[in-house]
């Protein structure tokens, strides 16, 4: 557990339902995935709206 990153990049809305626009691509997006993953950045949270699942929860 000591080479987690400290901080885990918010993934989830990559792929989503429309709510935060549909216009992403693996193309767009690419570079940010790239960029991060360079810089030690490989912690990502792909979880789809854990609000309404209850995967938050504590």
């Amino acid at each position: 557990m000591a080479n987690l990153p400290k901080i885990a990049l918010g993934a989830w809305a990559w792929g989503n339902d429309g709510t935060f626009g549909n216009n992403y691509t693996a193309d767009s997006l690419k570079h940010i995935f790239d960029t991060a993953m360079v810089n030690g950045l490989n912690l990502w949270d792909a979880e789809n709206a854990p609000c309404l699942l209850k995967g938050a929860a504590i």
